[in-house]
This record gives C-alpha cells, sequence and structure tokens, in this order.
C-alpha cells in the first residue's frame, strides 16, 4: 500500500497555488484602470454643469462655481467629442461619416463658445455672458440633442 501523506500534500498545495492565482492582490485591484465614462455618463456632467452656470453666471457669490462648472463642462465636451452618439450607430458608410464629422464640429463650435463665456465672466462681461448662455448655448444644446440624442 501507498502511503496517502504526500499525494494528499501534493494536492492540498497545487489546490492552494491555484486559488492564490486567481485572488488579486489589493495592489493589483487599485492598479486595474477603471472603465472610462459613457458618452451619456459625459452628458449627464455637462447638463450639472451648465444647469450650475445658468443659475449662478449673474450672482458674484457664485463666479467661483460657475468657473468650476465651465472648466467640468469644457472637460465633458472635450471626452465626448471623439464618442458616437447612439443615435449614429445603425448609420453606416457616407451618412455615418457625414454625421459623425456634424458632431465633431457642434461639439467644437460648443467648446469655443464655452471659452467665450468664461473669459466674458473673468473679465465682468456680464451683458456677453448673458448673450453667450441665453442666445448661444442653450440653441446649440438643444438642437445638438434634437440631432443626436435618442
Amino acid at each position: 500500500m501507498k502511503p496517502i501523506a504526500p499525494t494528499c500534500a501534493v494536492l492540498v498545495a497545487a489546490t492552494v497555488c491555484l486559488a492564490l492565482a486567481g485572488t488579486a492582490s489589493p495592489a493589483a485591484l487599485a492598479s486595474q484602470p477603471e472603465a472610462l465614462p459613457t458618452l451619456s455618463e459625459h452628458m449627464g456632467e455637462m447638463s450639472d454643469a451648465f444647469r450650475t452656470i445658468s443659475r449662478g453666471y449673474n450672482k458674484a457669490d457664485k463666479l467661483d462655481d460657475v468657473l468650476e462648472a465651465i472648466g467640468t463642462l469644457q472637460q465633458n465636451i472635450v471626452a465626448s467629442k471623439s464618442m458616437v452618439p447612439s443615435r449614429l450607430s445603425e448609420m453606416s458608410g457616407e451618412e455615418l461619416e457625414t454625421s459623425l464629422t456634424e458632431y465633431r464640429v457642434r461639439m467644437a463650435k460648443l467648446l469655443d463658445r464655452t471659452a467665450e463665456l468664461e473669459v466674458a465672466l473673468l473679465t465682468g462681461d456680464e451683458d456677453l455672458a448673458h448673450m453667450i448662455i441665453r442666445d448661444e448655448l442653450y440653441p446649440m444644446r438643444d438642437e445638438g440633442h434634437e440631432l443626436f440624442s435618442d
């Protein structure tokens, strides 16, 4: 009869090695990249930022919050302008290329107008800030949603 102890020891050691191989250390978990935000998530952050801007741009005590919201808006514009809106996902060929170009141009113009808004607020030109928000940013947002949102 063969001794069972060495065979059991090998099996236990192999089982422990397999179990440890599937366990990630806290350091390994921390180094894992997080999932990138979706276009919808970027648009949600843009909506929140735009709300902060439109409610506080004409209040001196809200200027810091508004400028921070402009930065958030701009970061999300940059992140989302190279993404594909879901409404375009069923398109292909030339139609898709044309629509993607239009989307990107509109996002670039939106980024430009937010920079102009930031300058207007930093220089104290409240009338220009009001005009940019009401006459340009609101219509740009509404037209973009009509064209590219589901």
